[in-house]
Parts: C-alpha cells; sequence; structure tokens
C-alpha cells in the first residue's frame, strides 16, 4: 500500500497526476500533540534514512493555531548526519496562512510545503523534519508517542497510479508567506507567468536564473540578450520558411544546430566539449535523437532533439544539482497536443539510445562530456574481431541445441557426407551462414543431401531433420551486443576504464551481460526457425515446416520445439496402429498379405511413412502386440509353395527379442495368417495320421528304420567340422556379430577367416590399402589379415 500526494490536476486513476510519498518519512500515528518551538529553537522529528531520492516538498500534520496568529511558521528538512539544513528546502508562511476554523482541534490537517526546486538527498544519511515560529505558542502540530516526533511525509518526483488500498492526499502548496499554490491562484500564477514571457516559454527564460546563474563565464544579461536575439531571428526565419505553427519559443526549439548560436551557448557555459555529445545524440544529421525521430509525425514531430536539448539546459548549469527533472522536462516541452507521457518515453528512449545523456535517481536526467556505458558498448562493439564473434555465436548455437536435447544433433556440416545415415531421428544444425530462403541454393543443396551421403543413396532419409536460420543479422547483432557487455565487464573489474562511473552503473554492468546474454539465447530460438524433411509429394523432395518464433525460456527444449511441431504438421507419431498399417499397405504385396519387416521398417525411415522418434523400439514393442490382438502375424522361411517354416497368430506369443528387422521375416495380414496358421494344423494332424498307422511316406527314411522291429539306429560318434561359407548381404554385417557368433562360440572350438572384396578406382587405390593397414594394425590384425591386388 502506498501513499500518493495530488502534484496537479488531471485524471484521478492517472500517475501524472501523483506523487509517491517516501515511506521511511511518513508517519501519520496521532498519540498526541506538540506545540511548534519559537525561534531560534526547532522542534525536530526522529530520524529516518530516505536514501537517494529527489523531493519536490513536505508535509506536517497541523492540529490547531492560535486564534490571534502572529509572526511566520518555518518548516525545513535538517541533514542530521551533516550537520546542516538541507539547501533549498525551507519554506517560511504566516502563521495566518495556516488553516483552522478557530474551534475545533484537527480542522487544519495536513499542510504541504512545496520547494523552488526539486532536491535530491545523499544515499546513507540521517534526515528530519523540523519546524519553529518566530512568536511563542502561534502552531500545534500532530505527533507520536515520542515526544517532538511529528507527523510528517516528504513527496518525491517519482509518480504512480493509484491502486486498491493507496491513501491519497490532495493538498494545497505552499511555497512562501501568503502564496498558496490553490488550483484557482496556480492558473492565474501561470496565465501572468506566459503573458510576461511572451513570445518565449517561461522555460525558456527562466532555465538561465534557475540553473546558469552562477556559472563563471555567464553574462547574465548582455550573455543572455545575445542568445536570445538570435534564438529569435532563427525563430522567424524558421516559422516562414516552414510554417512552423509553434506558439510560443520553448526550450526544445533552440537552434543548437546553427553554428552561431552554438558557439554562444558553449561560450555562456564555458564547456566546448559538450560540442560531440550534442553532435552525437542531439543536434547531428545522424544523431540519436534524429533516428528516433524518423517516424515521428504531427506534434510528436522532433519530440526527442526537443527533450534532448530541454536536458541540455536544464542539466548544464552551474547549480549543485546538475540534473533536469522531469517535472521540469514536461513543464518545458509539454503542450496541449504533447502529453507528459510523450515526455517521459521520449527522454528514457533517448537515456537508452545515447551516448552523452544519462539517468540521474528516480527522475533526473544529465547531459555532460563524459560518455555513458552506451558509449563504451559502442565502442567495444565496433572492435570485436570477427572470427571472435563467430565462435561465440556458434558455441551458444551449441549450447541451446543441446540444452536437454530430446534428439541427437549434428552440427554445422560442411557436405551431406559428414551426416551419418542413421536411423535414429536426427537433428542437423546448419552454420548461421548457411540461411534457408524458399527456393534458393540452400534449399537444394538439403534436397541433395537428403537423397545422398556423398556419392551413396541414403537408406534412411526420413530420418534427418535439416534446422537452419531464418534471413537477416539478428542474432549476430545481439551477439555481438552480449560480447561487447562483456568486456566491459572485464574492463571494469580490471579498472581499465578510461571514465568514471557511479555505483548504479557500475552494478548495471552485470544486468546487461545477464541480459544480453538472455536475448542473444531468445535470438536462436526465434532464428533457427525453419525445420526441412525429406517428403516424396514435394518436387524437390523437401517440406519445410516453420516453427514460427520462440523464446528459451519456454518450458521445453529446442529439439523438443521442434518434436511438437512435427506433430503438429503430423509427421511425427509416438507410436502407430495396425489401422494405419493396413491403409498404408503396398499394393504390390496385397495378394500375398506379406509385408517383409526390413521392407516394412525402411519405409518408416525412408519418410513414405509416418515419422517415429525410434522406429526399432516402436515396431519391437508393436508387433508382438499385433500378434497377440489377432491384428497382424509373423512368419519367417519363406518356402517355394508359398508357406512358411514358421507362423505366430494368435494365440502364439512373440518375444520382441527374438523379432529381427529381416528380409525373410514376414508381417501377414490377418486372413493370410488365419489360413496359414490353418493349413499348418491340418498338415500336421494328417502327419500325426500317417505315423500311427505306420506309413513310411510320412515320416521318411529316418522315422520307418527307427521303428523296425529289433532295430536300433548307429549313435554318431567322434567330433565333426562345421563350416559355414557364402555370400553376407551389407545390411546384416552387423548382426553377424550379435547374432551368429555368439551361437557358434558354444561348440569346442572356433576359428574364423575372413574374405573381403572391394571395388575402387586405380587413381584411389594407394590412399585407400594405407589407411585400411593402418585400421588392421589397430585391430592387432596386421600380421594375419592380408591384402592383395586384383584385376576384375
Amino acid at each position: 500500500m502506498a501513499s500518493l500526494i495530488a502534484t496537479a490536476d488531471g485524471n484521478l486513476t492517472a500517475a501524472a497526476t501523483w506523487g509517491v510519498v517516501d515511506n521511511t518519512s511518513l508517519l501519520y500515528t496521532q498519540s498526541n500533540s506538540q506545540v511548534v518551538a519559537t525561534a531560534p529553537t526547532w522542534t525536530s522529528s526522529s530520524n529516518f534514512a530516505p536514501g537517494a531520492i529527489t523531493i519536490d516538498g513536505m508535509a506536517v500534520l497541523v492540529m490547531s493555531r492560535s486564534a490571534s496568529p502572529s509572526g511566520t511558521f518555518s518548516v525545513r528538512l535538517y541533514d542530521v548526519t551533516g550537520g546542516a539544513a538541507v539547501a533549498g528546502t525551507t519554506v517560511t508562511v504566516n502563521v495566518s496562512n495556516v488553516p483552522w476554523d478557530g474551534v475545533n482541534n484537527d480542522s487544519s490537517g495536513w499542510m504541504f510545503f512545496k520547494f523552488a526546486a526539486p532536491v535530491t538527498l545523499s544515499a546513507a544519511t540521517n534526515y528530519r523534519i523540523e519546524a519553529q515560529t518566530s512568536a511563542a505558542s502561534q502552531v500545534t502540530l500532530r505527533r507520536d508517542g515520542t515526544t517532538n516526533n511529528i507527523c510528517r511525509m516528504l513527496r518525491t518526483t517519482s509518480t504512480a497510479a493509484p491502486v486498491a488500498g493507496d491513501s491519497m492526499f490532495v493538498l494545497g502548496e505552499w511555497t512562501a508567506a501568503d502564496t498558496a499554490t490553490t488550483a484557482a491562484n496556480a492558473q492565474d500564477v501561470l496565465a501572468k507567468r506566459f503573458e510576461t514571457c511572451y513570445p518565449f516559454h517561461p522555460a525558456t527564460l527562466t532555465v538561465f536564473q534557475r540553473k546558469w546563474q552562477t556559472l563563471p563565464q555567464f553574462q547574465q544579461t548582455r550573455g543572455t540578450l545575445a542568445m536570445l536575439a538570435q534564438w529569435v531571428s532563427w525563430a522567424f526565419r524558421e516559422g516562414f520558411q516552414r510554417a512552423r505553427r509553434e506558439p510560443l519559443i520553448t526550450l526544445g526549439s533552440a537552434p543548437v544546430d546553427e553554428l552561431s548560436f552554438r558557439s554562444a551557448l558553449l561560450g555562456q557555459l564555458g564547456e566546448s566539449r559538450l560540442v560531440a555529445g550534442m553532435a552525437s545524440d542531439i543536434a547531428g544529421t545522424n544523431s540519436h535523437a534524429a533516428a528516433l525521430d524518423a517516424d515521428a509525425q504531427g506534434p510528436l514531430k522532433s519530440i526527442h532533439r526537443r527533450v534532448g536539448i530541454a536536458v541540455l539546459f536544464e542539466s548544464s548549469g552551474g547549480q549543485g544539482d546538475k540534473v533536469a527533472h522531469l517535472p521540469d522536462l514536461r513543464f518545458a516541452i509539454g503542450g496541449p497536443e504533447v502529453g507528459v507521457a510523450s515526455v517521459d518515453n521520449a527522454v528514457v528512449a533517448l537515456a537508452r539510445k545515447g551516448y552523452y545523456i544519462r539517468k540521474v535517481g528516480s527522475d533526473g536526467y544529465r547531459f555532460g562530456i563524459n560518455p555513458t556505458l552506451n558509449k563504451v558498448v559502442s565502442d567495444r562493439r565496433a572492435s570485436l574481431d570477427e572470427d571472435d564473434v563467430t565462435k561465440a555465436m556458434l558455441a551458444l548455437i551449441k549450447a541451446e541445441f543441446q540444452r536437454d536435447a530430446r534428439l541427437p544433433t549434428v552440427l554445422y556440416p560442411v557436405d551431406g557426407a559428414e551426416v551419418s545415415d542413421t536411423t535414429p531421428l536426427t537433428v542437423v544444425v546448419l552454420p548461421p551462414d548457411r540461411i534457408l530462403d524458399d527456393r534458393g541454393a540452400t534449399r537444394a543443396l538439403l534436397s541433395e543431401w537428403t537423397r545422398l551421403k556423398g556419392t551413396t543413396p541414403r537408406l534412411f532419409p526420413g530420418a534427418l531433420l535439416w534446422c537452419a536460420k531464418k534471413p537477416g543479422r539478428e542474432l549476430r547483432d545481439k551477439v555481438e551486443n552480449w560480447l561487447a557487455w562483456k568486456r566491459v565487464a572485464k574492463d571494469l573489474a580490471e579498472g581499465v576504464l578510461p571514465h568514471d562511473f557511479d555505483r548504479n552503473e557500475r552494478a548495471e554492468v552485470g544486468t546487461q551481460v545477464r541480459e544480453t546474454e538472455d536475448t542473444a539465447q531468445d535470438e536462436v530460438w526465434a532464428s533457427y526457425r525453419y525445420v526441412a524433411l525429406a517428403d516424396r509429394d514435394q518436387p524437390d523432395g523437401i517440406h519445410v515446416i516453420d516453427l514460427a518464433a520462440g523464446h528459451a525460456g519456454a518450458n521445453q527444449s529446442l529439439t523438443g520445439r521442434i518434436v511438437e511441431a512435427l506433430r503438429m504438421e503430423s509427421v511425427l507419431n509416438d507410436s502407430v496402429g495396425a489401422s494405419y498399417i493396413e491403409r498404408k499397405w503396398p499394393p504390390a504385396l496385397a495378394a500375398t498379405g506379406a509385408w517383409p519387416l526390413s521392407s516394412l521398417r525402411q519405409a518408416f525411415l525412408s519418410g513414405a511413412l509416418t515419422r517415429l522418434l525410434d522406429v526399432d523400439a516402436t515396431l519391437r514393442t508393436k508387433i508382438p502386440e499385433f500378434v497377440a490382438t489377432g491384428h497382424f502375424g509373423v512368419a519367417s522361411g519363406a518356402r517355394p509353395d508359398g508357406t512358411y517354416e514358421h507362423v505366430w497368430f494368435r494365440p502364439d506369443s512373440l518375444d520382441p527379442d527374438e523379432l529381427t528387422f529381416e528380409s525373410d521375416v514376414y508381417l501377414l495380414k490377418k486372413e493370410r495368417a488365419k489360413a496359414l496358421k490353418a493349413g499348418s494344423s491340418a498338415s500336421e494332424a494328417k502327419h500325426s495320421d500317417a505315423s500311427a498307422q505306420g506309413d513310411p511316406g510320412a515320416s521318411g527314411a529316418l522315422a520307418t528304420e527307427s521303428e523296425s522291429p529289433g532295430h536300433n539306429p548307429a549313435v554318431p560318434t567322434g567330433t565333426i567340422v562345421m563350416v559355414l561359407e557364402g555370400s553376407v548381404p551389407p545390411e546384416i554385417w552387423n548382426r553377424i556379430g550379435t547374432r551368429l557368433i555368439p551361437k557358434l562360440r558354444s561348440a569346442e572350438s572356433l576359428s574364423a577367416a575372413v574374405r573381403f572384396s572391394a571395388v575402387l578406382e586405380a587413381a584411389d587405390a594407394a590412399g585407400f590399402e594405407a589407411e585400411v593397414r593402418q585400421t588392421l594394425s589397430d585391430l592387432q590384425l596386421g600380421d594375419t589379415v592380408h591384402i592383395r591386388r586384383e584385376r576384375p
């Protein structure tokens, strides 16, 4: 809950109407009364430490005053730590100005005393509010249970819109004896001030008195008149040539880009070094104000330039507090068509972009000769090495894609041969300089890389997901900005920055390093928005999915985002159902009702069927389920007559570990599996009946011999050598080591020899042979496996 004091007439719910009360100074506990001490003694409140804030007035809670008022009533802010009253905070009124109905105590209420100009307090400093009267027993204030601890509050220059629960005070503003700034007389005072200063805006003339009169070089009469003469001449010429419609010559209209006026201005200030900052931030052709004003139209045309000039005049004087406060800027620039919000937004934007305008306190801005951190960061960014930026960008992209990755990733391939032809779904991240447009070179290249691994056709093109960056420099710009802030942080830690920066600016460096890194991470998500994958229905075999904008704060990884996008596009599923396989059954295999599992698996991996996160694991799980539920059957060992050595169908169970994706293992349609299963049962029954009747044709010679009366078959003795030889297709080479060799090693002894025959160009033979010999050496087979060359 906040306390607010009205600062102006206006919308009750608007922030510009209310000034925020400093909570450390606020005391509203009314336990007792306190008669104000008589000069030279002061009635002093308890100490409070509000910190480095800017205030424009203070209030005390009046209980009553004398029925016969005499003398004056003064209130001031006292610096307890420094041992002196705060300059510019003493306000004196007549006791007769204190409102009271003459009968009831507490009929006066809060009384607000406004300073001539805002005052900025110091951090880590104790203050108190003091009051005194020139005659005895004239004013009584409210206090809490502690003697002299009067009720009080300070109004800051910060503004806020009221919310439920806030305390809101609407008070007249006393600035001197008999000069309460109420709503009625405030308008009269302002009207007289505007009339007196015409054709100048009051802020244009008073700035020399308020801010410049203590400058050693400032000629208060002659210097001011010389500048105003040039100013009027320029304003008349501009008004005639450009049909300008400003009713007054405002502070923001100063012709600082005119050489003669600028020379006079800098001469009065006694600081010629300001010219660099003026050209950079305010008046130059390529200044930051000009860039911000590029799209401004109507009454807001050149609003940033006008605000920048006002900051220059308000903060470059000789006063101790060289700050342009928001109320000053609003009064100097605001008008019927320029709201205070527009002024506030303009000065914030200019301070964010500018090199010589910095924020001071909660509502102050200063223009000076020392560059801000923005200038230092810009210099560091200009000196970055291109290779360093590229390395940092690649490292950032890698970190984002590998963070909580749900899919394997391959980073920055230069050629399609660098991307393995593997079965798992794989994200291939293209380097940031290879952007993806609609029909450009990158798309044609991806089409080729999807089809070929080097010069060899890919077996599993559907497993590749190519992720490419959108056109533009956004990612590189944000990485450069991040690296520049990192260098500034390093220079600051090492104490090598060329200028001094205050504590707030130093604290900002660490914040900016973190924020710019987060921004660069977000830009990786926003830039890598295109995913290309194999699609036979497209003319070039490539389908591109736009992931749209994303950000690193999302509750998923980058690869997870790709997975979700594929699901939304219906090109990726977690599993597969029996009905889907039935619908996709190849017409060429409809008559046989048998689909080789190697072909089925290849259809998923090539992109002909839907993509699965793990094809092998999904099929090993689902096919035994299909067998158990009777949706499909499985067979192996095809015979010439169209039957199979083994058929699995309900109620048979199929162990997933025994399922192999080979060309001689088949997925059977339900009707085919039923027929084969029924035929197998009839054949077994016939075979059993024939054996029982002694039919020699039913069981073969061995059965006849074994069943001959009085005959005992011979049992083989000794050992035999079983030799396996023949051609092995490349697709099952890996499974020989996992399935065949363990079975053979169960014998008493096992020996193996190899014969490989590789055909290649004669020109490549020498290099190829050297690589093979090195591989044999690594396997410790250099002495047992020999190489020879033959002519085909």
